[in-house]
């Protein structure tokens, strides 16, 4: 058994928390039975003591009391870099421009495939100690290129999902970019097909300040050949938007600097297009060829790009607390999830890297999602349930993954379950977003 779980592989087991809730239902009192066997976990009643006490496996099963407790499915992580965990918090100042936060993380990465195995390992101890089910990383390069270490490593862990390899290529380099995807794709064939494991592989051209249009054309195309997921960071910040509309700005300017000004990067940027509208054919492709994109951040969207990321069939991987590091608010504005919601955006939730994250929390509760979720809850006042489905099925839908995995109901299968510390007898679920107590995993996968 893992360190920080306290249920057992195998076995039969009689849960009598404070309450419980999953995206289906704001709260109820009452216990559940749960069976493990192996990495597998079936709910086989739940409902009052006397209604589980009733079911024929109850006199077996080990009892579990926790009072004080609400049970929760374990979150999804929808965008993380687990590979930048060794990097620690970078701080930002959030009227200096994005690029030196950026400068500071290529300088902080792993290039040795083995350290960027230790940091990704970290990140999913991390990850486990948040009580995370599942995770949509983000596989940075290593010094031979796009990597499937992170991969192998999350294969190796309890953690279910995708490993998305990045992918760069703009102005100069945009040739070097398309054949890196192809002989990528061409080496790695087999592994890529491979959706035995728990952990998927995926592409993520980066950003449209880092891939041409062609770039992300050609990831589409190996996306489509290769039945593989696509995700990329888009509209995320205010130096994005210049970069992309005017050709202008900061981004322009580290462009310049590292020698990727060309025609090409002229021929598609500088248009008058915002990042969202930008991509609005690579999208329509990706999901023509069902690879719809899951997209990190669109902090800076338009009504007519809500639209057109509802017919897109695009999820939205929202990190509140990597904004609130960049200061995205203040210079975009508030983040449109809830319109998004409401317009039928499948809207998640992510953590993004420990290098935006407050490194007292990351001591604190590990890397957690509820944490993203507390800081919706307290600063916007956002629905509780609401929240806690961006957290779990939203997540679970966004990663291709079955979505009663993150549901509570008799013959459902969790693939974990976290007991949260309430504040709040009569609210639970809003108890357990008030408080700052770190979540209680009591299993998550194998």
């Amino acid at each position: 058994m893992h360190p920080h779980f306290q249920i057992a592989i195998t076995g039969l087991y009689r849960l009598a928390p404070a309450a419980l809730a999953d995206a289906r239902r704001q709260s109820i009192r009452g216990e559940l039975l749960i069976e493990r066997t192996g990495c597998a976990a079936r709910v086989l009643a739940l409902g009052t003591p006397d209604e589980v006490a009733a079911h024929p496996a109850a006199a077996a099963a080990t009892s579990l009391n926790l009072p004080g407790r609400l049970i929760l499915p374990t979150p999804v992580n929808a965008h993380t870099h687990l590979d930048l965990t060794h990097a620690g918090e970078i701080p930002h100042d959030h009227d200096a421009p994005f690029t030196g936060w950026a400068r500071e993380v290529m300088h902080r990465r792993a290039g040795d495939p083995d350290a960027v195995a230790a940091s990704v390992r970290r990140g999913v101890e991390l990850s486990l100690r948040g009580g995370t089910a599942a995770v949509g990383d983000i596989a940075g390069h290593d010094s031979s290129g796009p990597s499937l270490v992170p991969a192998r490593v999350l294969r190796d862990s309890p953690l279910v999902g995708i490993s998305f390899v990045e992918l760069f290529g703009i102005g100069a380099r945009e040739p070097a970019g398309i054949e890196r995807i192809a002989s990528f794709v061409r080496a790695h064939a087999d592994d890529l097909g491979d959706c035995s494991g728990s952990v998927r592989v995926g592409l993520q051209p980066h950003a449209p300040y880092s891939c041409s249009l062609a770039v992300f054309h050609a990831a589409v195309e190996a996306a489509r050949a290769h039945d593989l997921s696509l995700s990329t960071h888009l509209a995320e910040t205010a130096e994005e938007r210049a970069f992309v509309r005017d050709l202008a700005g900061p981004l322009a300017d580290f462009a310049r600097e590292l020698g990727l000004w060309n025609d090409a990067l002229e021929r598609d940027l500088g248009h008058g297009r915002r990042p969202v509208a930008h991509l609005a054919d690579i999208l329509a492709r990706a999901h023509a060829a069902g690879r719809p994109f899951l997209l990190a951040h669109c902090a800076d969207v338009s009504n007519d790009e809500i639209e057109l990321l509802v017919r897109t069939g695009a999820s939205i991987a929202y990190c509140p607390r990597a904004g609130a590091h960049f200061g995205t608010p203040t210079h975009l504005g508030a983040h449109r999830y809830g319109d998004m919601l409401d317009a039928g955006v499948n809207v998640c939730l992510g953590t993004d890297s420990v290098a935006c994250l407050p490194a007292d929390q990351i001591e604190r509760n590990g890397l957690s999602v509820l944490d993203e979720m507390r800081l919706l809850y307290r600063r916007d006042g956002a629905d509780p349930l609401a929240l806690l489905a961006m957290a779990t099925v939203n997540g679970a839908r966004a990663l291709g993954l079955d979505e009663a995995g993150f549901l509570l109901a008799p013959g459902s299968t969790p693939l974990g379950l976290v007991a949260v510390p309430i504040d709040d007898a009569d609210d639970p679920l809003a108890g357990a977003l008030r408080s700052d107590a770190a979540p209680e995993p009591l299993f998550v996968g194998a």
